[in-house]
């Protein structure tokens, strides 16, 4: 019941921050200050944290049952994984060539399966599930 609790506080605390950022947007798309600048900057920072707050609670928090819990897993996953695919292919120009094309190859492996991730994690939506 705490876990549930937390959640949609932090849920909340998003969604509240994604409001304020999108009203700033329509405000500076009208009127192009600096002030409105620098706010839309701090509440997309402040947005992207709430963010990150809320996927953070969901892992801990939100009964694995749940779509919920779901979707947020598979994003965390299919990020991680786009992550090591950059830092494979970032650094394999430090090894010799032949070793840099079997990354490349495994790199380009799991994209693949990222690729197949995305379309499991769509799929429900799509189907209104």
């Amino acid at each position: 019941m705490a876990g549930e609790q937390i959640v949609m506080s932090r849920l909340l605390v998003l969604q509240s921050r994604r409001m304020m950022l999108a009203s700033c947007l329509r405000r500076s798309q009208v009127a192009n200050r600096p002030a409105l600048t620098e706010r839309v900057e701090s509440l997309q920072g402040a947005a992207d944290k709430a963010h990150a707050d809320y996927k953070a609670a969901v892992l801990a928090w939100a009964h694995p049952e749940t779509p919920q819990f779901w979707m947020v897993a598979y994003a965390t996953m299919i990020e991680n994984a786009e992550s090591v695919v950059d830092e494979l292919r970032t650094r394999s120009s430090e090894l010799p060539i032949s070793d840099r094309m079997l990354v490349e190859r495994d790199a380009t492996e799991l994209k693949g399966i990222i690729k197949r991730w995305r379309s499991n994690l769509m799929r429900p939506q799509a189907t209104g599930a």
